[in-house]
């Protein structure tokens, strides 16, 4: 099976197949990249939003936008807000706040 095959099959079955297969696509491609990045030392996150651009509608178009992937991205961000959160601490925070004080205000200048 080729992927126009693949692509196809995504886009012509029952809708249950159709979750079910954007669902193992997009947590496949998710933790096959965060390994590979965590493998060269690199934080595997990067490796989970490349997964994103790379089958979504801007590279390889496997995965069009729809209400589920739209939810299932949003419970995403949550729960990778919410980890950062748990990784930072109050002084490393305190540590680079004039810095990122300045960032900010120049980003929100730009």
């Amino acid at each position: 099976m080729n992927f126009d095959q693949f692509a196809l099959l995504l886009a012509s079955g029952p809708e249950a197949v159709k979750l079910s297969l954007a669902m193992l696509i997009v947590f496949a491609s998710a933790k096959i990249l965060d390994e590979l990045f965590e493998r060269f030392n690199q934080p595997g996150i990067v490796g989970q939003i490349l997964a994103g651009v790379v089958i979504g509608p801007g590279v390889l178009g496997w995965m069009a936008p729809n209400e589920f992937l739209t939810a299932l991205a949003e419970l995403g961000v949550m729960f990778l807000l919410f980890r950062v959160g748990l990784e930072v601490r109050a002084s490393d925070l305190l540590k680079v706040g004039p810095i990122a004080t300045w960032v900010a205000i120049l980003g929100v200048a730009a």
